[in-house]
Parts: structure tokens; sequence; C-alpha cells
């Protein structure tokens, strides 16, 4: 399975989720562009502050915090 199909099965199969993919547009940092986050807001209206993604998909390593993993 990849990114894709998780990122797709996840949102239409649990409701009141919404995927976020950080980018530069949104005004993530640039480390985590590209990077899924999955956030439970069922009723649309949590503002930015209070959106914890309770899911990540991260497919890259972040330096030397975490190169463990071998993503890259």
């Amino acid at each position: 399975m990849d990114e894709a199909s998780i990122t797709n099965y996840i949102a239409t199969t649990f409701k009141g989720v919404d995927v976020v993919v950080s980018s530069e547009e949104i005004g993530a940092p640039e480390i985590s562009w590209g990077d899924s986050f999955f956030i439970y807001d069922p009723d649309r209206n949590l503002d930015d502050a209070r959106r914890f993604p309770f899911a990540t998909i991260v497919t890259k390593d972040y330096g030397e915090f975490d190169n463990a993993s071998k993503l890259d």
C-alpha cells in the first residue's frame, strides 16, 4: 500500500478526518513539505491553534534528528 492509498483510506473511512499536506503555501516549515497530517475535526470548526494531528505520514528523514529510519 502506498502513501496515496493510505491517505485515501483514512480520509474516506473515518468521518470527520481532515487531511493536510504540508507545503510552503500553508506556511509550514520547509522540512515538513510533503508530509501528510490527519486531523479529527468532525464539525470542521476547530481553529488552527486547536488542530492537532492524530497521525502523520512522513516520507523522508529529518536530518540528524531522525535518520535511523532511512526513509531517504
